[in-house]
């Protein structure tokens, strides 16, 4: 536990991803992502969605929630880099590529 440590920022390493609404998902890049698969992440801040419904996904940093990526109409933004994050990272293109043709 980093109760009482203090958290090293910027945080950089692997993490895994959790889907916090699963109706989000729908047509998202992000449909497809295996249930916690890790993820690449080299951040100091986040973002906090005005509505809750934006959230796409989060994962957990010194007992906080961290959103991961958020999702409004067409528009997509992720915290962590799907470029460097492997086999997953590489299917998240690849459906964010091809998103407009589903």
């Amino acid at each position: 536990s980093s109760q009482g440590q203090a958290l090293k920022v910027p945080f950089i390493g692997w993490t895994a991803v959790t889907v916090d609404n699963p109706a989000t998902l729908v047509g998202s890049c992000l449909e497809a992502h295996p249930a916690h698969a890790a993820l690449y992440l080299v951040h100091s801040f986040h973002v906090v969605p005005g509505d809750p419904a934006h959230l796409l996904a989060s994962y957990g940093f010194g007992g906080h929630r961290i959103t991961a990526a958020i999702r409004s109409g067409n528009v997509t933004g992720c915290q962590f880099h799907p470029e460097k994050s492997g086999a997953a990272g590489l299917a998240i293109m690849r459906r964010f590529v091809n998103c407009d043709r589903t």
